[in-house]
């Protein structure tokens, strides 16, 4: 019985999980989350009128006294909040400068691949002329040699016309 209960439990909760990941897509959600906000924000309005509703009804020193009071207060929430402001700020300036750091090394990266590749490139190049040098030369060789007979061929022919 205690296993039979325990398996519609974790049948209920799945089904719920289900339901609520469907729902966050869902633009009634959104609108729920919206208006939860809003009433919050309503409550504590509320509450700060009932507040001043109780100190405007008492006698003007004892009003006075709770007044203070309650400015302190706000002053308190307010610098705790302005030294949180001040605590992301400084958060995000330090994550600028990672992220301009990262950036910074991204491009330093890009540039040695670069360097890199033309290297590669130039390896490449260098390795096909040193493979085919010798067939290179031999052929220029050739041709050179061809020419040289061309020329000797001709010059002969001329010397026999004078």
């Amino acid at each position: 019985r205690v296993m039979h209960s325990e398996h519609r439990l974790n049948e209920i909760n799945s089904h719920v999980h289900r339901l609520e990941s469907d729902d966050k897509t869902n633009s009634l959600r959104r609108e729920y989350l919206s208006l939860e906000k809003t009433c919050g924000g309503l409550q504590k309005d509320a509450a700060s009128l009932r507040e001043e509703l109780e100190i405007a009804s008492m006698d003007p020193k004892e009003a006075h006294t709770k007044f203070v009071a309650r400015v302190n207060q706000f002053k308190s929430g307010a610098k705790g909040l302005a030294d949180k402001a001040d605590k992301v700020r400084e958060e995000i300036g330090i994550t600028r400068k990672n992220l301009e750091e990262m950036d910074s090394n991204t491009e330093e990266d890009s540039s040695e691949a670069a360097k890199y590749e033309l290297l590669v490139k130039r390896d490449q190049d260098m390795t096909s002329f040193i493979d085919s040098f010798d067939e290179t030369r031999s052929g220029v060789l050739q041709e050179t040699q061809q020419v040289q007979f061309m020329v000797v061929a001709l010059l002969e022919d001329i010397s026999k016309g004078l």
